[in-house]
């Protein structure tokens, strides 16, 4: 279909695009966005981080956040995964 974009490969290309300098009142200074993920352990925050990069790199699914269905916590270190050259998502541990 011509002229046909899917909603998330819209959405995938303002992130990749993403920039301070173009926000409303410009960067006020700043030259990253880190998104911080909290939350109990086991509700899917290193989930979220490898999908959000098997989007964002438009390729193979790989683990970058160790995941598990368990009941004892896999992430033992704030670990920071870039996203784009401005956008880094941080996995903090539970505690």
């Amino acid at each position: 279909m011509t002229g046909y974009e899917r909603t998330v490969d819209h959405v995938r290309d303002y992130i990749q695009r993403f920039s301070l300098d173009n926000c409303a009142l410009g960067n006020q200074g700043y030259n990253r966005v880190l998104l911080q993920l909290f939350g109990y352990m086991g509700h899917g925050k290193s989930s979220l981080i490898n999908s959000c990069k098997y989007v964002l790199d438009d390729g193979e699914y790989r683990i970058h956040a160790n995941a598990l269905a368990s009941h004892t916590s896999v992430t033992f270190n704030r670990t920071a995964y870039p996203l784009t050259d401005t956008i880094t998502i941080v996995d903090n541990k539970t505690n």
